[in-house]
């Protein structure tokens, strides 16, 4: 997710999700669609980012999905962004929306110790901060904000396994065009250590700032 500097009161300017399983692939076929990015304000602009954006994953194993938005350039791209992949930490955005969401709803702040969780999850992706607000979120609720959000094909974890939440890329965007108009999740999610910022970072001018949250797994979704 990018955000521009000088645009205070647009919440967000791009907003990105890319997920990425190697070795084995889900489903089991290998095929990539092309990537389809279109914008009636700047077409040009969309047909070089679709060239762009199969000329980077030309000759590379494994699976790659990708959902973009940019409301300033009416821009979106889509490649394979229906696939279902095991979340990883990625889930953690979802417990951080369902947090804050809650809190909204009750009239009040977040407290102090769902604050120290949630800053523990999102900026140094710890996996105990995350389990401890996971129990305190029952499913159902994960399961309204899911919807609300328009994160149709998502399934959270059962049980502890917040991490085997199953996701999309498509509904990743969903879920981030969400937690943007939060200047909390904003703010946590621009605050990522360094060695876990990587990704989306990469290229982005200085004149722009990145909220991100990664996920990874040891082995292919």
């Amino acid at each position: 997710m990018i955000t521009s500097c000088r645009a205070r009161l647009r919440a967000w300017a791009l907003l990105g999700a890319v997920l990425g399983a190697s070795g084995a692939v889900w489903p089991a076929e290998a095929h990539r669609a092309p990537a389809l990015c279109t914008s009636s304000r700047e077409p040009t602009l969309a047909s070089r980012l679709s060239q762009d954006i199969a000329k980077a994953l030309k000759g590379r194993d494994g699976t790659v999905s990708v959902a973009l938005h940019d409301p300033a350039r009416g821009l979106r791209c889509r490649l394979d962004d229906t696939l279902v992949y095991d979340s990883a930490s990625i889930a953690k955005v979802l417990v951080l929306e369902a947090v804050l969401g809650r809190a909204a709803e009750l009239g009040r702040a977040p407290t102090r110790l769902e604050s120290q969780r949630m800053r523990a999850m999102i900026t140094r992706s710890d996996n105990k901060a995350t389990g401890e607000l996971w129990q305190g979120l029952s499913r159902a609720r994960l399961t309204r904000v899911l919807r609300d959000v328009g994160a149709r094909d998502t399934v959270p974890g059962h049980g502890g396994y917040w991490g085997l939440t199953r996701t999309t890329a498509r509904d990743q965007l969903a879920l981030l065009a969400a937690v943007s108009r939060r200047a909390e999740a904003l703010s946590l999610m621009g605050q990522v250590v360094r060695d876990q910022a990587w990704g989306v970072t990469s290229g982005a001018p200085r004149t722009v700032k990145v909220h991100l949250k990664n996920g990874w797994l040891p082995r292919a979704t």
